[in-house]
């Protein structure tokens, strides 16, 4: 690893939480918690620091609206599975007999 994202990884390792993806505040910060005396150094630092934490939020979200499209598509599968017409209709016959001792079918019922 080069020097600059070695040292930002160290500081960022130890002070996470006070980075932000605000240029100027990471410097600031850097100034509070280390003595940096090169300022090409320290804005270096400064800038690597913003562009990783932006990076890192930017595949944050990718990840979280990937999660949701997967979720949305799961809800639509299964709303489609309930909203699916029956394949099968039930067919309703009654027999009677008739005064010739045969066997007849009467008005036939069909429901879905």
């Amino acid at each position: 690893m080069d020097r600059i994202k070695l040292l930002s990884m160290k500081v960022l390792k130890e002070n996470k939480e006070k980075f932000g993806i605000d240029f100027d505040q990471n410097k600031n910060t850097l100034n509070d918690i280390t003595t940096i005396r090169s300022k090409p150094l320290r804005n270096k630092l400064a800038g690597y620091i913003t562009r990783f934490l932006k990076n890192e939020k930017i595949e944050l979200e990718k990840a979280k609206n990937m999660e949701m499209q997967e979720q949305a598509e799961d809800q639509n599968e299964l709303a489609d599975l309930d909203t699916e017409p029956a394949s099968k209709k039930t067919v309703t016959v009654e027999r009677t007999k008739s005064h010739d001792d045969k066997a007849s079918t009467k008005d036939a019922e069909v429901t879905d």
